[in-house]
Formats: C-alpha cells, sequence, structure tokens
C-alpha cells in the first residue's frame, strides 16, 4: 500500500509511464530529424505514433529500418553512405 502512490499506479505502473513517454519523445524526435522522400511521410508518421501510442511507436520502431534503406537506395543508387571520418 505504500508503493501505491496518489492514483494508484505503483512503481510498475510509473514505470511504464516514463518507458512510454521516452520511447514517444525518441519517436517523435527520429521521425522529425529523419530524411524523408517527401513531408507527408513525416506527417503520417507522426499521427500514428501520436495517435496510437505504444502500438504506433512499436510498429515505428519495426518498420523504421525499413523505411531508411529504401531512402538510401533511391538517393545512392544502392551504396550506403560513406562516413569520411571514420578511416
Amino acid at each position: 500500500m505504500f508503493f501505491m502512490g496518489m492514483f494508484g499506479f505503483g512503481l510498475l505502473g510509473l514505470l511504464f509511464v516514463i518507458l512510454t513517454v521516452g520511447l514517444l519523445i525518441w519517436a517523435i524526435v527520429d521521425i522529425l530529424k529523419r530524411p524523408w522522400k517527401n513531408d507527408a511521410n513525416k506527417i503520417i508518421w507522426l499521427l500514428i505514433v501520436i495517435f496510437l501510442g505504444v502500438i504506433g511507436i512499436i510498429i515505428y520502431a519495426i518498420l523504421r529500418n525499413s523505411e531508411s534503406v529504401e531512402l538510401i537506395k533511391s538517393n545512392t543508387g544502392n551504396n550506403p553512405p560513406s562516413n569520411p571520418t571514420n578511416n
């Protein structure tokens, strides 16, 4: 009863809320920083992540790598960008 807090979340509920908010912030920042083919894709992903919450974050985390692979292929002709600072 001591750990239940004001709203009855408990420590596990509080941890879930903190983790969810952190992942939501990560997904929004990642969407905003990522280069997109057009702004409509960026807006659609933002809406998905914001309105679907945890499910939207999971969908974005799974599909974000496939989207970046498509972007790299379309921009560089199937060659990933090289990093000249790492020789």
